[in-house]
């Protein structure tokens, strides 16, 4: 075959396959005439044929400079590429009927770099287009739903955190109250068995108040573990010691039993535990009416790196149908109108949820008539940092003569009336006559002319707010080169990042209302050891 015949059937290859290609193509020549174009190409631009066939027609260039939605910006380009046949260029084009066709400009060189012409490709990528348009159009639906989802988070965030203060506000003057009535001396039997009654009915509330908060803050999913070492053994020894009188009353066997190989600590969430196996316990203690309760402690029988935590007890036992279902929010074995015993159904939920972020499981065995077990299995864990001291046991009665072993000079900001004459009477009860705010801007006046050493701070205040008050008063020390004064939160929020808060603006203390007095105790303390 010789060259002029090589040369053809190139050309005839080479054109057949441009001919069937997708994207249009068109081939000019250093002066910009066409040299040529295949069928997509006429397709995609709607060119009449009596164009497309003749070269030579000029009409063409025209005729889709017409057919674009913006004809001066599309015949700008060309002009460009015209006056600069050495770019490559690449955009897009829409057309009046619709399509968007990319669009791709390279100079045609041979092979010692002269310019032949240029070619011109349009790919339609209108389907293209129209699906990314679909896909930010749900991608701008679901940004705004999580936004609208996390303000809907927030703005319950807020009303827990309202609600919580406000029921816990009154909260801590009927149990203080009904506290110190019971410790009154003189008090008669009956009127003592019923100020007991109004204190494990306000605790009650306070449990399923803590329910509703865990359970929200599980479903925002802002369930936190706060890890650090501890010792399991006594977590179950108070746990015991807690639930005794009340095992003894119904006439129960509440046995302990400890596995002889316990390790002595281990890294985890000692609060959340304590919070699971206290719903456990006393979930058995309400549903067993006689025979015995059984807590203990061993170690894993699979994993000798985890503790099995089981509570057994000879109560009345959870349908099989029903061992898949306990542990859903609201769901409770029993839901019949006539069923005995009270709660919320929330307690196992939030239990297994805690356990699982402690980075273990919750299981349940159980028979109908026999009894049940409950047993949670955890990990030892890896402590990152070194054990905290314990918290000070105090040998002396909480009485008056406490004052004298921790003498201190005392502030008590509290806008709550009913809340103020209590905690004036717990701190007079252990020896001290407290100085009294009622405000922040007052706390502030007299901290500075008074110097006290301690300064019990509410959070919620009007006019100038606990953290506030407490930034001013820490501003005021570092001015006058002052010794440091003791700050301890007062506070019915029970959400952990006002916790943070606290501690970020200088307080040295937290304590969560109602108040109890050993946690009172303790703060005070720890203030005069500052």
């Amino acid at each position: 075959m010789d060259e002029a015949e090589l040369a053809r059937k190139r050309a005839e290859f080479f054109e057949a396959q441009v001919n069937s290609a997708l994207d249009g193509i068109m081939i000019v020549d250093v002066h910009g005439e066409k040299v040529f174009q295949n069928q997509r190409l006429v397709d995609l631009w709607n060119v009449p044929q009596e164009f497309a066939d003749d070269p030579d027609d000029t009409r063409q260039l025209e005729f889709a400079i017409s057919q674009t939605k913006d004809p001066e910006k599309f015949a700008e380009r060309v002009a460009y590429l015209v006056a600069n046949p050495g770019e490559t260029t690449r955009d897009e084009v829409e057309l009046i009927d619709g399509k968007i066709l990319d669009r791709y400009s390279a100079p045609v060189l041979d092979k010692a770099g002269n310019l032949n012409g240029r070619i011109w490709t349009f790919r339609d990528v209108t389907e293209e287009r129209k699906r990314e348009a679909k896909l930010a159009l749900a991608l701008e639906r679901e940004t705004h739903l999580a936004r609208e989802a996390e303000a809907g988070n927030r703005a319950k965030s807020e009303f827990l955190a309202v609600m919580s203060h406000e029921i816990r506000t009154p909260m801590n003057g009927i149990l203080g109250f009904s506290e110190i009535l019971a410790g009154l001396p003189g008090v008669p039997a009956e009127a003592l068995d019923l100020t007991q009654t109004i204190r494990s009915s306000g605790e009650a509330l306070l449990r399923i108040l803590d329910d509703i908060l865990d359970i929200s803050r599980m479903e925002a999913g802002g369930l936190k573990i706060e890890k650090a070492l501890f010792a399991p053994v006594e977590v179950l020894r108070s746990i015991h010691v807690l639930l005794g009188p009340g095992a003894a009353e119904k006439g129960l066997d509440f046995r302990l039993e400890l596995a002889a190989d316990l390790p002595r600590e281990v890294w985890n969430d000692s609060g959340r535990l304590r919070q699971i196996l206290l719903n456990l316990a006393g979930n058995a203690l309400k549903f067993t009416e006689s025979g015995s309760i059984v807590l203990g402690m061993e170690r894993g029988a699979e994993n000798a790196e985890t503790l099995e935590i089981f509570l057994r007890d000879t109560g009345p036992g959870i349908p099989e149908a029903d061992l898949g279902q306990i542990f859903q929010p609201f769901v409770q074995a029993d839901s019949s109108i006539s069923r005995r015993h009270g709660g919320t159904g929330l307690g196992l939920a939030i239990s297994r949820n805690l356990v699982e972020l402690m980075g273990g499981k919750l299981e349940v065995r159980s028979a109908v008539g026999r009894g049940s077990e409950f047993r949670v299995i955890l990990p030892f864990g890896m402590p990152v940092a070194p054990l905290e001291p314990e918290s000070k046991s105090f040998d002396e009665a909480l009485d008056q003569t406490f004052a004298a072993h921790y003498p201190l000079r005392i502030l008590l900001v509290e806008d709550d009336a009913v809340n103020r004459k209590l905690m004036v009477l717990v701190l007079r009860k252990l020896g001290y006559t407290p100085l009294i705010a009622q405000d922040g801007v007052e706390a502030v006046e007299i901290y500075q002319s008074e110097r006290p050493d301690c300064i019990l701070m509410d959070l919620q205040m009007p006019r100038k707010d606990g953290l506030q008050a407490t930034v001013d008063i820490r501003d005021f020390e570092t001015a006058e080169s002052l010794d440091r004064a003791f700050i301890s939160a007062l506070t019915s929020n029970i959400v952990a990042e006002d916790r943070e808060r606290c501690f970020a603006v200088g307080m040295d203390f937290y304590m969560n209302k109602p108040i109890k007095v050993p946690v009172l105790a303790q703060a005070l303390a720890s203030a005069r050891v500052e």
